[in-house]
């Protein structure tokens, strides 16, 4: 058998036929589905029972609820194909993904393909991998490891750490499965992504993304939990459990390291529950960026939208003057102190500049492109002020970066 898919379910019953629906319609013929039910409540493990009486491609195991990492590891215990991927319930694929993904693993002889990812919330925006497409071995695969967890030229992420865009050769991802502990219930696919990133021989790149990652309110990994800091130690141990492989070099230790500063940044920002969720987020002398009376537009109304509308409405010098907030997903929008109106409110309106209102560098450079070529908006009136963690600072000042 050539695909294995594990699928671990623990109460998605609003979203599950959706993701077994676009496993099904995959593009391979010689594939098993394995679905692990969690000890859901909901009426789950019912939905696959009556899929797997429909398609003898679904098998279902039924097991007390033990987390995801015990999940991933009960289904892998019965794969019986080449290859395994994993789906998250609550997500979906394109058709051609695992057909796509297992012809270049064949092709090119790869223990393991990375593709990109789609992020769902209320507008797809494609996340890309780092690295450029291609197969990595030998020395190629060494600076590839080296920069697990950043593309230090860019400082953003080298291979993204969702398992569910991966294909492996399941031999070795069972042994680097393994190597997660059962109790890890945070960053446990950045720890399996670097597990078998030690583990390969071969890794392609590729620069296709057929993976929906789907972002819903409810989502336990989006809200407040005072646990975090306990979590993020736990998941640290696992991490420093990996530090005696013989392919964990200096160079990937010190990567760890600054990843789990920017956890520890990143929790404090949004995950403790702190009243003051972004204190140590952007700089706080931002404004100065801009002359002294200047009109702005906000393009986006998320979390970053929401910290810079704050600065310039409670500003008493009133340096910057807030001429509209626009956002793609503006029907969506509720709750907010001033309307959120769509992008083409850009064309009439009088403003100065347009401050992109985005975190992450990718979809900030699309933004930045629609405003150029679909609102003729002067590219030197446009700003990203990408958010620089402290941390950053500091890495680079002791040198830890170079080379």
């Amino acid at each position: 058998m050539i695909l294995s898919v594990i699928v671990p379910v623990y109460n998605t019953k609003a979203y599950l036929p959706r993701c077994l629906d676009s496993i099904l319609k995959q593009q391979i013929s010689d594939m098993e589905i394995i679905c692990v039910d969690d000890g859901s409540t909901d009426g789950s493990g019912e939905i696959l029972d009556q899929y797997a009486a429909r398609d003898t491609r679904i098998q279902v195991i039924h097991k007390a609820n033990a987390g995801l990492v015990a999940a991933r590891k009960s289904g892998l215990e019965v794969a019986r194909g080449t290859y395994t991927a994993y789906v998250d319930s609550d997500d979906w694929i394109e058709p051609e993904m695992y057909k796509t993904l297992c012809d270049v693993a064949k092709q090119y002889g790869a223990d393991m393909v990375c593709s990109d990812i789609i992020h769902e919330r209320g507008i797809s925006v494609v996340f890309c991998n780092g690295f450029p497409e291609g197969l990595y071995i030998g020395k190629e695969l060494d600076t590839l490891r080296d920069q697990t967890f950043f593309y230090e030229s860019s400082k953003i992420t080298g291979i993204n750490p969702s398992l569910c865009i991966k294909l492996f050769l399941t031999s070795m991802l069972q042994k680097a499965q393994s190597a997660v502990p059962d109790e890890v219930d945070y960053l446990e696919d950045r720890l399996c992504t670097l597990a078998c990133m030690l583990e390969a021989k071969s890794v392609y790149i590729l620069k296709k993304a057929f993976y929906h990652y789907v972002f819903y309110d409810d989502s336990m990994s989006h809200q407040e939990d005072t646990y975090h800091l306990d979590k993020l130690g736990k998941a640290y141990r696992a991490f420093q459990s990996m530090y005696q492989h013989p392919n964990f070099s200096e160079k990937l230790r010190v990567q760890c390291e600054i990843y789990m500063i920017k956890m520890i940044h990143e929790g404090m920002n949004n995950r403790l529950g702190f009243s003051i969720s972004d204190l140590m987020w952007i700089n706080p002398r931002w404004t100065e960026r801009f002359p002294a009376g200047s009109k702005i537009i906000l393009y986006g109304a998320g979390k970053l939208g929401k910290v810079y509308y704050r600065r310039i409405a409670s500003d008493p010098t009133g340096r910057l003057l807030l001429s509209g907030w626009v956002d793609r997903n503006y029907k969506n929008l509720t709750g907010y102190p001033q309307d959120i109106n769509a992008p083409e409110y850009i064309r009439t309106a009088d403003y100065d500049y347009v401050l992109v209102a985005v975190a992450d560098r990718q979809p900030a450079q699309e933004i930045c492109e629609q405003l150029i070529n679909d609102y003729k908006v002067d590219a030197e009136k446009i700003v990203w002020l990408e958010p620089q963690a402290v941390f950053w600072e500091y890495a680079e000042a002791a040198g830890l970066l170079k080379g």
